[in-house]
């Protein structure tokens, strides 16, 4: 299984990180990035951060009008980025790296794990509870901010792509070979979940206890209504075979999807999905993340830097110039 494991991560950086060159600053103006972001994420309509290769962390606090560049004191791959308010916040990627600012990323501090591992992705739910996934089945937990993680068993040896939780307790993480794990209490056990596919799964959305997204390899798309119990496959109606790295939802009705060359919406629940509109031909981009604002802006990130609005929920989107 470990050797299938490592051509699998292996696969994985050739596939869906692509190295590009390396990345410059003005002093006085960004220069927009030439290498790729994986993650986005907005805790107001005015300050975000997105994160991608060469540690590069970028930072708005006026809606992704403007974005500066914070120094993240890493130059490596950074996969995921989650912030609980505008102070506090977290991003995770190879090393193993987990970088943490109690400062809206003014400065950025490593935090200690025993555990050398590629970390993919990060999800706290408050300042102090937090959990992070990553190579041969592994989830960290913490809950005093990072200052100390511990291992859970998710019960599987897969590379864990993406962690998502409803709440405190409840929560699922998904990866290679068609694995979901989902825990009740709060990850103290996990225990898999029979997807009945064994695509790699890129992401996860929990929308509530019960009704989970899971979004993966082969334009797969997942839905649960019963926290897991039964799966089914959607047909988004794509009509090709490409991945799709990152779905999200802003509430139960709205949600979004993204992959190579596409972004595709739902307003109603997931019954229908829509090509968005975009102001850029997305047939030759590679869309990696996308994630909603509290109240009204949705963002999107991608290879050489690209970011995206969209200010009605995915229906259109518009590239933003920095």
């Amino acid at each position: 299984m470990k050797q299938k494991t490592i051509l699998s991560v292996f696969l994985f950086l050739v596939v869906f990180f692509p190295l590009m060159a390396p990345l410059g600053a003005e002093p006085d103006k960004l220069t927009p990035l030439k290498d790729n972001l994986f993650s986005i994420d907005f805790v107001s309509e005015t300050h975000g951060w997105a994160v991608g290769y060469w540690g590069s962390i970028l930072h708005t606090v006026n809606g992704g009008e403007n974005w500066a560049l914070q120094d993240s004191g890493t130059e490596k791959v950074l996969t995921s980025v989650d912030f609980v308010d505008e102070n506090q916040g977290w991003a995770v990627g190879y090393g193993p790296t987990i970088l943490h600012t109690a400062d809206g990323g003014k400065t950025w501090t490593q935090q200690d794990t025993a555990e050398d591992v590629f970390l993919t992705s990060v999800c706290f739910m408050d300042a102090k509870k937090g959990w992070v996934v990553g190579e041969w089945g592994t989830v960290l937990y913490t809950e005093d901010g990072g200052a100390t993680w511990s291992m859970q068993s998710a019960g599987v040896d897969a590379v864990l792509y993406d962690v998502a939780f409803a709440d405190a307790l409840n929560g699922w993480a998904v990866g290679e070979f068609g694995t979901i794990s989902a825990t009740v209490d709060g990850g103290k056990t996990w225990t898999p979940q029979a997807s009945g596919v064994e695509n790699v799964f890129f992401s996860c959305h929990a929308v509530d206890t019960q009704n989970v997204w899971i979004t993966g390899i082969d334009a797969i798309v997942l839905h649960t209504r019963d926290g897991g119990v039964t799966w089914e496959q959607v047909d988004t109606g794509i009509g090709k075979v490409i991945p799709f790295y990152e779905i999200e939802f802003r509430n139960e009705q709205r949600g979004v999807l993204c992959g190579q060359g596409a972004v595709l919406y739902t307003d109603d629940g997931g019954a229908t999905w829509r090509p968005s509109l975009t102001d850029t031909p997305m047939d030759y981009i590679w869309l990696y993340g996308v994630g909603f604002s509290p109240l009204k802006g949705s963002w999107m990130v991608g290879e050489k830097g690209a970011i995206f609005k969209s200010v009605n929920d995915g229906k259109g989107w518009q590239a933003v110039q920095y």
